[in-house]
């Protein structure tokens, strides 16, 4: 077909017009990318994705969150924090996330008492957290801490719900093992299954603390979370002498209840039925300064008043597998897989070049 001036204008014409169309439409997909994202997770059990959990308490976050992480370039960690921080990014449109060198902040170090390199601070409605172990159930429990602002109201009562005390201090004499000089404390190693005492993993110490003897009525649900050695004692002579067990006729042997907790269901006046929450401990020392950071006690006061003000109820994440990082092969199926890509592939590419070849030769 004879192409005339014309003709070979109209297409230069059609050319650019199409080539103009296609760069707009690149830029439109672009400015597009921008505003917009679209993430497909299709790792088995969609692990590289936030839980349900944590997407439904993110759904709760009405005002600007703040989430700051202290990481240093060197840090090994580093990529995958920022990526799970940017998850939750993604999720609520709220949610301001930077990721800081410290080298190069020293002024907010110190202004929010950082200390470790990975150290995340979060802040919410003039409230923070910081967190030094991070991952996804530790955020989200964290957040949902934040989320839970407004008074909490505790109240002592301890004349009317049926608690006594046996006579005498709870001594241990475990605890010169401990490298104290003295056996009037009571050590706790071993936790009973208790919101209070979850994931605790150290022992906590209380100074002549007092057994304590539970005789109310059965509308009390009633659960122990702290519990004295086996081989201590209430310990009813003078502590100035030497001590013995059974040297006085009201001492036993232990173990003794150092900690319970009692919960029953009221009806309010509005009549709502609501949980009423009380905790009994035989020792009001092991929180004060002076022993507040030995072991787990701190861990155990903080735990006690997010029981007592039903704060407890925190996300719980369970790790998902990841089936699909090992591949097993047979002999047989890598042998195959070795003819195929070392073998069958080269020369199945090596034919089709030379049927070009032939077929371009022949016009």
């Amino acid at each position: 077909m004879k192409v005339d001036s014309r003709s070979r204008w109209h297409y230069r014409i059609q050319s650019g017009i199409f080539l103009l169309l296609f760069l707009v439409l690149l830029v439109l997909v672009a400015w597009l990318s921008t505003r917009y994202s679209l993430t497909l997770d299709l790792s088995n059990n969609q692990r590289n994705s936030l839980s349900t959990e944590s997407s439904r308490m993110l759904e709760a976050v009405d005002k600007p969150l703040q989430i700051t992480l202290f990481v240093s370039p060197l840090n090994e960690r580093r990529v995958l924090l920022e990526t799970l921080f940017q998850r939750y990014q993604r999720l609520q449109d709220k949610i301001d996330f930077r990721s800081l060198n410290p080298d190069l902040y020293p002024e907010l170090l110190r202004q929010h008492d950082i200390r470790y390199d990975g150290e995340v601070l979060i802040e919410y409605g003039g409230q923070s957290e910081k967190l030094s172990q991070v991952d996804e159930s530790a955020v989200s429990n964290a957040i949902q801490r934040l989320l839970r602002q407004g008074d909490r109201w505790l109240a002592l009562i301890a004349d009317q719900i049926g608690v006594s005390f046996l006579p005498g201090i709870v001594v241990d004499p475990g605890s010169r093992l401990m490298g104290l000089d003295r056996i009037d404390f009571a050590l706790v190693g071993e936790y009973p299954r208790h919101p209070v005492t979850l994931n605790l993993a150290s022992m906590s110490l209380f100074p002549q603390a007092l057994a304590i003897d539970f005789f109310g009525d059965d509308s009390w649900q009633q659960q122990v979370f702290l519990q004295s050695a086996p081989r201590s004692w209430n310990e009813t002579g003078d502590m100035r002498k030497a001590l013995a067990r059974g040297d006085n006729a009201d001492e036993v042997s232990g173990p003794f209840t150092l900690g319970m907790t009692l919960a029953r269901s009221l009806q309010s006046d509005a009549g709502k039925l609501q949980e009423q929450r009380i905790a009994v401990v035989g020792d009001a020392d092991f929180l004060s300064n002076r022993y507040l950071g030995n072991g787990s006690n701190q861990d155990i006061g903080l735990n006690l008043l997010n029981w007592l003000s039903h704060d407890d109820q925190l996300i719980a994440i369970s790790p998902r597998p990841a089936p699909d990082t090992q591949l097993d092969l047979s002999p047989l199926q890598q042998l195959l897989i070795a003819i195929t890509f070392l073998l069958l592939l080269p020369l199945g590419l090596i034919a089709c070049g030379l049927l070009i070849w032939l077929k371009r030769r022949k016009r």
